[in-house]
C-alpha cells in the first residue's frame, strides 16, 4: 500500500527528512460520520487533525480538516478517498515528512 511505501522510504538511512527520526503525536477530534452522497462511497467521515512533531530541537504543528470517503466491501470498510485540508495552506508549508 501507499502507507507501507511511505514508511519504508522514511525509515531508509539516507532519508534526509528523517535524520534524526521525528517524534510525533496525532490528535483526531470532532469525528462525524454520515451517509455519503458520492457515487463511489457509502459513508463520509469528517474530522479535525492536529499533528505535533519534534525533531532535532525544533517543533512544528500542522492542523487541518480531514475527509474520508468509505465504501462497504466483503472485507469491511475501505477508504476510497482521504483528503487533508491544512488550515494554513495559503503559505508554503515547508517539508512535510510525517504522513498526515
Amino acid at each position: 500500500t501507499v502507507l507501507r511505501m511511505r514508511i519504508a522510504r522514511l525509515r531508509h538511512p539516507h532519508a534526509y527528512a528523517t535524520t534524526p527520526f521525528p517524534r510525533t503525536v496525532h490528535l483526531i477530534g470532532n469525528v462525524m460520520v454520515h451517509a455519503s452522497e458520492a457515487a463511489d462511497a457509502d459513508f463520509e467521515a469528517r474530522s479535525t487533525l492536529l499533528v505535533a512533531e519534534y525533531r532535532d530541537g525544533e517543533r512544528q504543528q500542522r492542523a487541518g480538516l480531514v475527509l474520508h470517503r468509505l465504501r462497504r466491501t466483503a472485507q469491511g470498510l475501505q477508504i476510497v478517498l482521504k483528503r487533508v485540508d491544512l488550515i494554513d495552506a495559503a503559505r508554503v508549508p515547508g517539508l512535510i515528512s510525517v504522513p498526515l
